[in-house]
């Protein structure tokens, strides 16, 4: 049996310092789903296009969206080798949104519309990967600035 290099008192430290070095570096993002459609008087007798002007005032839209901690992560100057060499497959973008486990999980459940953080929109491309450091575990989207 191999013998560990770490002993557990010394892998624990080194979880403790990754969990307090990341969340100097976060920023909040804001994910917002597809929004919520209320119909607020579903008995109209108009019709759009006859004559009539439309009820916009019938459909509400409600914004559905959630803030999290996270990170922006441009990999602008690597190329694809360098990339996949670091984390064994080939990114598709020049930036990812790394979160954590409760962040992906909203991105992943229903329709993900935008990001916002770092004082701009992204769009969401693909993903997750999962990265595993020591315990800890985080997620990468690939993203592309909306303009």
């Amino acid at each position: 049996m191999a013998t560990p290099l770490l002993s557990a008192s010394q892998r624990l430290s080194f979880i403790a310092l990754a969990e307090k070095h990341l969340p100097t570096f976060l920023e909040p993002i804001t994910i917002y789903k597809e929004p919520t459609k209320t119909i607020s008087n579903n008995s109209v007798n108009q019709y759009p296009g006859y004559n009539y002007s439309s009820v916009e005032t019938n459909v509400t839209l409600t914004p559905v969206y959630q803030t999290f901690s996270g990170l922006i992560v441009k990999m602008a100057n690597k190329t694809p080798q360098e990339l996949y060499e670091i984390n064994k497959r080939i990114w598709k973008g020049d930036c990812k949104l790394k979160v954590e486990e409760e962040a992906s999980n909203y991105i992943l459940n229903g329709k993900t519309e935008k990001v916002v953080a770092d004082g701009k929109t992204w769009e969401i491309v693909s993903g997750p990967a999962t990265q595993n450091f020591l315990e800890l575990k985080y997620y990468y989207f690939d993203i592309k600035e909306i303009h």
